[in-house]
């Protein structure tokens, strides 16, 4: 064999060569890698003190237990007597030292908490509302309150009961509280729905 022949397949061969490594190359699928700078997410990012932010939404009820058979002057005045006293109460924020319960059951890791801004980061009314229950006739009010913290947060229903006992001079009323969980939005409809239909 010429070298002149030996030559020109070796060429061919080179050839092929780069045209599989083209291909091979067109064809990788595009891959991205974590930079080896990069730091992993720490569980609670941001908190130096190892706690989460946390976020606790309650459903509260006033019932004053009063029955009113039809709409007239004394159902307007002890409605309008129940919101002023559910404003006074949840719109001021020097009442939430006795509204909450801070760390109730005495856990330790939260022992030295206490009702204030480092503790407790926000508090939102959400919605409420009075209406006059279907089948017993009582005026009752509903409330959403939610609490941002990084504590323990339970609501005070005796102080809450006591309080409108005594603002609206009614031995019967109840208080009752709920954590709400998953039926939140369900919740805020519902109040905002009736606080509609009551405007």
């Amino acid at each position: 064999m010429s070298e002149l022949k030996k030559e020109e397949q070796q060429s061919q061969i080179v050839e092929q060569k780069e045209e599989i490594n083209e291909e091979v190359i067109e064809d990788k699928i595009p891959i991205e890698i974590p930079k080896e700078d990069k730091k992993t997410k720490k569980k609670y990012q941001g908190r130096k003190d190892g706690r989460r932010n946390k976020k606790s939404i309650f459903h509260i009820v006033i019932n004053t237990n009063k029955a009113f058979m039809k709409y007239n002057d004394d159902l307007k005045k002890a409605d309008e007597k129940l919101i002023q006293a559910v404003k006074k109460l949840f719109f001021d924020v020097r009442n939430y030292d006795k509204i909450l319960k801070i760390n109730p059951n005495k856990n330790k890791k939260y022992i030295d908490d206490k009702c204030n801004s480092h503790f407790i980061k926000k508090i939102k009314v959400n919605e409420y509302c009075t209406e006059i229950s279907e089948k017993y006739h009582r005026l009752h009010c509903h409330l959403m309150l939610t609490i941002h913290h990084i504590t323990l947060v339970h609501i005070n229903q005796g102080f809450l009961t006591d309080y409108f006992k005594k603002v609206l001079n009614l031995d019967g009323v109840y208080v009752s509280c709920k954590s709400v969980g998953s039926g939140v939005y369900n919740l805020k409809e519902y109040i905002s729905g009736n606080k509609a239909k009551d405007d």
